[in-house]
């Protein structure tokens, strides 16, 4: 459990901090009395001895401005940008500000004060400022520092072994604004935060200006002088550099802005719960987030006292109401908040046995394999008494006789008595004690380890498994990947260890609750680590039980690490052993020194352990025990942990000891300094972690010791356990950086289990995996509803109630069971979901599968960005995807359904198939081997997407995939329709569940007056008027459904015929032109995957609605040397008799020539026309527009918009000319130019040609050169209720001799297109009274044909 680091660590412990609601100060106001307790005398100038000062409160410029007078600007660097009174952002990647070099030449004293509000996920090591050198290594060399990890800061002469430091032992706050000043004068270090010091420190010998010589270059603010530290993240202002140590009354001063409030949100942010209805006692923290102290007060202390300590009013009387004052004291400022609490009266004692009756559970009752846990007191002070009936089986006291092998299970009977007062109760358990198993010969090794906190999975439990009997060689199970992974605590595991029942076929997994990789602090985690430890349960080694977070450490223990356990027959219980730094009780806060002691308890079923005991404290620290039996007598394995000197040439290393009695605190001393290696014999550098078991085949014991820092575990073996001679291993194959674990002797079955992976989940006989209803309910175990029992967990800001679970967004999920994917070919997958519209991307709504170093790998997954389903072998390079290409519309229900069957899957929305994948080739099964270990609602598998937010109210896991009337009986499609049967229509019926309507796109020529539509709906629902019921769609009509449950829904049901689109088969950038009588649409050819099309055609037509398609007019591969794929946009123009080709290829424009509108093109120049655009973003999607004087000009852009004149041979123009346009509201591309009298119209589109929310924004202009912009918003948007989606990079026409005009743009392909299935249609252009465009009102009726 050692940090690896050659120097000490800098890190902090992962806080799990929740940012104040916006208007704090508004609630702050109205809650909250706040008063200066104690103002400081009046302060000296603090202008007087600056050396620099930087308030870091500008908007612009690369250089910190140094307000002192002296012109010691600093210079930005990095990830570092501007927010005004906010101060400077620094974003953790290379931000900072570099000083200018000698900054410390000449000075004794020194005062450096600066305001930092740091990120909470700031990595460590960091520094916030840092003054001195950097070694050629990379190492400092001379410097002043100071981190917020222990709050401290140091001066040193060399490298970290040099320094002087001064520290509060504890870290600093994330997440707010602290002022943190020190000051060094006259050997004497003084630490400040928000202006009160905090830590003190005298005899220090160094002072800045001895730091090399005066030479200073490595001067930083934000980062560190060590070069593989990480820099600082937060935010940062009034930066101050003194050459003298300021008094405490103007360091007060310095700390006043940040501490003025510390006190008044610290108040308004303590969060009682619900106290409207209290019976039990009130949990009164006495610290606040920001690090106020807070005090309590009670009106009534006897019915709640100072400490929280509820008595309830006696039975029969009325419920009592009592205030509680809080006063939050910080830096000399006080605030009081109030707090009304409600006591309910109490209950009876006949209700208290009543109830403590109720809330007994007896683990496991119906498959009992060993000793059993009967509480000898229930809740309110109950006493339970327990009495064995008719069978020796089960004592009264829970000891367990089971059947020999081969004998049937037995039933056996316990009866309980609850007693208070003059009341008790009585209640009958019946316990099925399964007889003892088949006691095969051991075989084969189970191992399991971590593997280190240098990755971010390497907190997590590996398995491994031995070749036949070697104890010596292992291969690596699931891929190398985790077997098991924590969602509780800290969601690190480290230590596993397993230990086998005394029976045989149960096993426990225990394991230390700890995350050091993102945080490193080693000391935070001794002082304010984990008092629990995390559990799983098997009976075969590969099925695991939920994980338990089970705390067994007391208030004063700081840490509890590498939890071990042994069975002790004496007592017919487990003995669980721990290491844990044990503080004074009157050190609440853990800020003093001591050191890790060996703690004890005992448990029968790693639920209920006993009060800690110590088992080992030898008035130093010792770590990692572990134990073995032989004979009669126990050996015991120990790390020593003091640091490693030559009066204690064995710390760090392995010491033996051994003794008859497992709890006994005095064994015998046997052997030291184990596995340390010598000029003769080979060994390690240093050690912990130890795991020891005996072979399979011969007297002899192996001893696998971890070299942290090092290589990781190494073999040693022994046949003499009373020598305690330890010899390394040789000839060993071990799995790739094993850390402290465990290595098991397990039979064959066992071994070939463990190779074999995990068993298919078992199902209903409808199939059901596992079936959440997340109405109601309370606690964090969410039931599995299916019988199967793969119960789930909540975690975060999840909270419950009576309609629906509801995500906070923030890290709010449920932690669902492992391996649930496990065996299956086809599945469904279906929850209930409402979608917060402040919900922030990416996000998944649920997520099955694995997660590697902070990516999936492996897994399906469903989001509501672009409604869309994967499933995935690694990471999402190897998605195979089912999406709509339009979001999941958000504040309303959906029933969301994924089928896969047979390679085919389906999505559904409200009972509605919205996308289709026949090549689906990914089995779910196969995801992790059948291992899948995240597998969550409301969290991505990558660890850098977003949370859910949102509500659910069901989640449904099948084996199958569901048929289409299947996913209709689901809850929430009581109502819905999912398709329409009519002969009529030309495509799928297209419905709406948000707005209820239903749209019958029928083929043209259809008589509406006499349709008779089939609605599929859920088996269970009622129709009116019936179905199949013929009926005049002229007009809507409107259908009512009911269903099974007595919920109505009206569904408005519309007839359109549909003439679109015009242009068959899929295609896009329709650029529409008349030369002569005719009009042609030149389009980009779509349907391929990346736009990667790469030849041009046109149509042609009379009227606009009848087309003739022409031959391919220019084609990249044989017509374009500069150019291979990517033909978007063409743009055609006729001048002086040719016909101009503008087109893109290749992220580049080129130009070609025809004598006919129909082409052959060819290539005018040989070159691109334009090979880069002047400001970056790709040369596509050209326009070409002549003015009325004749003169040409060319228009193009992506996120930059460009215009030119182009020259008279329209194949050039002056470079000069070249126009940028600003200004354009939301441009993304498509430039188009129309003129209608003296008015120039621009327009173009927005966001993404893959998005749905792709449209058309315009402006006025009063010349082409785009001069006089004035925005005039959108003119064509998608309709949801028609399937018409993507509408945008169009093009205009106005009929001559007429003011009629029309617009030819594409949108998604109906049904299911997307981005790069796009489809051509035209629709009227009109305009407003004062001239400018109107709103187009897309249609899927198109336009008329245009009289000849």
């Amino acid at each position: 459990m050692s940090p690896s680091r050659p120097r000490p660590a800098r890190h902090s412990a992962p806080h799990r901090t929740r940012r104040l609601l916006a208007g704090v100060t508004a609630l702050v106001t109205s809650l909250v009395s706040v008063t200066a307790l104690a103002p400081p005398s009046q302060a000296a100038t603090l202008d007087d001895g600056l050396v620099l000062h930087y308030n870091l409160t500008q908007t612009s410029g690369t250089a910190a401005t140094d307000s002192s007078g002296h012109g010691r600007n600093g210079t930005l660097s990095g990830d570092a940008t501007w927010q005004g009174p906010d101060g400077l952002r620094l974003g953790g990647a290379n931000g900072h500000v570099r000083l200018p070099d000698n900054i410390l030449r000449g000075l004794t004293d020194i005062t450096v004060s600066v305001q930092v509000n740091m990120a909470t996920d700031q990595a460590t090591p960091y520094f916030i400022w840092g003054l001195g050198n950097t070694g050629s290594d990379g190492v400092g060399n001379g410097y002043l520092f100071n981190t917020g990890n222990a709050f401290r800061a140091s001066i040193a002469s060399g490298n970290w072994s040099t320094e002087q430091t001064v520290t509060t032992g504890q870290d600093l706050t994330r997440g707010s604004w602290r002022t943190i000043t020190y000051t060094l004068g006259g050997g004497t270090a003084v630490l400040y935060e928000d202006g009160v010091e905090v830590a003190r420190k005298s005899d220090i010998t160094l002072t800045p200006g001895s730091i090399g010589g005066g030479t200073t270059t490595a001067n930083y603010l934000g980062r560190s002088v060590y070069t593989t530290d990480r820099y600082l993240k937060g935010q940062v202002r009034d930066f101050r550099i003194y050459d003298r140590a300021v008094t405490a009354d103007e360091a007060h001063t310095l700390g006043e802005q940040t501490a003025s409030g510390r006190a008044a949100a610290d108040a308004a942010a303590l969060d009682l719960g619900d106290t409207s209805g209290v019976t039990e006692n009130l949990s009164l923290p006495t610290r606040g987030a920001g690090g106020s102290t807070i005090t309590w007060s009670s009106s009534n202390p006897t019915l709640v006292s100072n400490t929280g300590v509820v008595t309830r009013p006696a039975p029969g009387s009325s419920n009592a109401t009592v205030t509680l004052t809080a006063t939050a004291s910080y830096a000399g400022y006080a605030a009081t908040r109030e707090f009304a609490v409600t006591v309910v009266e109490d209950i009876t004692d006949q209700e208290k046995v009543e109830a403590a009756l109720a809330a007994i559970v007896i683990h496991d009752q119906d498959a009992i394999r060993g000793n059993i846990t009967l509480p000898a007191r229930g809740a309110r002070d109950v006493t339970l008494s327990w009495t064995a009936k008719g069978s020796s089986i089960v004592s009264s006291t829970g000891e367990v006789t089971r059947p020999p092998y081969g004998s049937s299970a037995v039933k056996a009977r316990l009866s309980v008595r609850a007693t208070k007062g003059a009341a008790s109760g009585v209640r009958n358990f019946t316990l099925t004690v399964l007889p003892l198993p088949k006691k095969d010969p051991l075989e084969g090794y189970a191992f399991a380890y971590f593997t280190g906190e240098g990755s971010a999975d390497g907190e997590q439990i590996y398995f491994a498994a031995s070749r036949g009997n070697d104890p010596l060689k292992y291969d690596e199970l699931n891929g190398g990947r985790p077997v098991l992974t924590s969602g509780a605590g800290d969601e690190g595991v480290r230590d596993p260890f397993i230990i086998r029942s005394p029976e045989g076929d149960k096993f426990y997994l225990i394991a230390t609750d700890l995350k050091i990789y993102g945080n490193g602090d080693w000391d935070a985690s001794q002082r304010t680590g984990s008092r629990y430890i995390e559990v799983w349960e098997s009976t075969d080694l590969v099925n695991w039980s939920q994980q338990r977070h089970v705390r067994v450490s007391p208030d004063t223990a700081g840490n509890t690490w590498a939890p071990e356990a042994y069975y002790d027959d004496t007592i017919g219980a487990y003995v669980v052993f721990w290491a844990a730094k044990l503080y004074a009780p009157q050190d609440t806060a853990h800020t003093g020194n001591t050191y890790n002691r060996m703690l004890y308890a005992t448990t029968r079923d790693f639920r209920t352990f006993s009060e800690p005991k110590v088992w080992i404290d030898p008035g130093y620290s010792v770590i990692d025990s572990t134990v073995i039996k032989h004979g009669g007598t126990y050996y015991r394995f120990t790390k020593d942990e003091r640091n490693n000197t030559s009066s204690t040439p064995c710390s760090k290393f392995i010491l033996e000891q051994k003794s008859t009695q497992l709890r006994s605190t005095s064994w015998d001393f046997v052997q030291d300094c184990i596995g340390k290696a010598t000029d003769t014999t080979a060994g390690i550098s240093q050690g912990e972690g130890p795991t020891i078991f005996k072979s399979n085949t011969e007297d002899k014991w192996y001893l696998f010791i971890d070299e942290f820092g090092g290589r990781g575990y190494l073999p040693f073996e022994t046949t003499d356990l009373d020598g305690g001679q330890f010899t390394m291993s040789t000839g060993y194959d071990l799995p790739a950086h094993p850390r402290h674990g465990t290595v098991l002797p397990v039979t064959k079955a066992e071994l070939d289990r463990l190779r074999q992976g995990p068993s298919p989940a078992p199902t209903t006989r409808k199939g059901i995996i596992a079936d959440y209803h997340l109405v109601g309910g309370i606690g964090t175990t969410v039931a599995d509803s299916s019988g199967n029992g793969r119960d789930a967990t909540i975690h975060g800001g999840v909270t419950r109630s009576s309609d629906a679970m509801t995500f906070d967004g923030t890290d709010g999920y449920v932690d669902l069971p492992d391996n649930l994917l496990t065996g299956l070919s086809d599945v469904s997958v279906s929850a209930q979901v409402w979608i917060d519209p402040a919900q922030e991307t990416p996000y998944f709504i649920w997520g099955l599968g694995n997660t590697t170093n902070g990516a999936g790998n492996g897994y399906l997954f469903a989001t509501g960005n672009s409604y869309r389903t994967a499933i995935a072998t690694g990471n999402w390079s190897t998605e195979q995807n089912i999406g709509t290409g339009r979001d999941l519309s958000r504040g309303s229900w959906h029933t969301i359904t994924w089928t896969l069957s047979g390679g085919v899957g389906r999505l559904y929305d409200n009972g509605v198939e919205v996308a289709r994948n026949t090549g689906v080739t990914n089995k779910p099964g196969d995801l992790g081997g059948g291992i899948t270990t995240a597998n969550y609602l409301g969290r991505s598998l990558y660890t850098a997407d977003r949370y859910f937010k949102g509500r659910m109210r069901s989640f449904t896991l099948w084996n199958r995939g569901l048929s289409a009337s299947g996913v209709l009986a689901l809850p929430g499609n009581e109502t819905a329709i999912g398709a329409v049967k009519l002969d009529a229509l030309k495509v799928p019926a297209i419905i709406n569940g948000d707005t209820n309507t239903v749209t019958l796109p029928v083929k043209p020529g259809t008589d509406l007056t006499a349709l008779a539509p089939e609605f599929a709906i859920s088996d269970d629902a009622q129709v009116s008027p019936a179905d199949k019921s013929v009926q005049d769609f002229t007009r809507p009509v409107t259908y009512t459904l009911t269903g099974a449950d007595g919920s109505s829904r009206a569904w408005t049901v519309k007839a359109v015929v549909m003439n679109s689109p015009v242009l068959p088969g899929y295609n896009a950038d329709p650029n529409i032109v008349r030369f002569g009588d005719t009009y042609y649409i030149y389009a980009t050819t779509d349907g391929y995957p990346g736009w990667s099309s790469t030849t041009f055609k046109t149509w042609s037509s009379k009227d606009l609605v009848h087309w003739t398609e022409h031959p391919t007019i220019l084609d990249l591969g044989p017509d374009v040397a500069w150019a291979d794929g990517r033909a978007w946009a063409p743009a055609a123009i006729e001048k002086d008799g040719r016909y101009y080709l503008y087109f893109c290829a290749d992220a580049k424009i080129g130009v070609a020539v025809a004598d006919s509108p129909t082409g052959p093109f060819v290539d005018a120049l040989g070159k691109p026309l334009v090979a880069a655009n002047p400001d970056g973003g790709q040369a596509i999607d050209p326009a070409v527009f002549t003015d009325d004087d004749g003169h040409s000009y060319l228009y193009w852009g992506n996120g930059n918009a460009y215009v030119v004149p182009l020259n008279q041979d329209m194949t050039s123009f002056d470079a000069t000319k070249v126009k940028r346009i600003t200004g354009l509201t939301g441009f993304r591309e498509g430039l188009f130019m129309a003129k209608r009298g003296d008015t120039y119209h621009l327009s173009w589109s927005i966001d993404d040609t893959g998005s749905e929310n792709y449209r058309v924004g315009y402006a006025t202009a009063t010349s082409p050169m785009a001069d006089g912009l004035v925005n005039r918003g959108e003119i064509l948007t998608k309709d949801v209720s028609l399937g018409i989606l993507g509408t945008g990079h169009h093009s205009m026409i106005q009929v001559p001799g007429t003011d009629d005009w029309y617009i030819a743009y594409h949108r998604f392909g109906i049904p299911g297109g997307d981005g790069t299935h796009r489809e051509v249609t035209i629709d009227r252009l009109r305009f407003n009274a004062d001239g400018t465009i109107a709103k187009v009102v897309p249609t899927l009726e198109s336009v008329p044909p245009l009289a000849h």
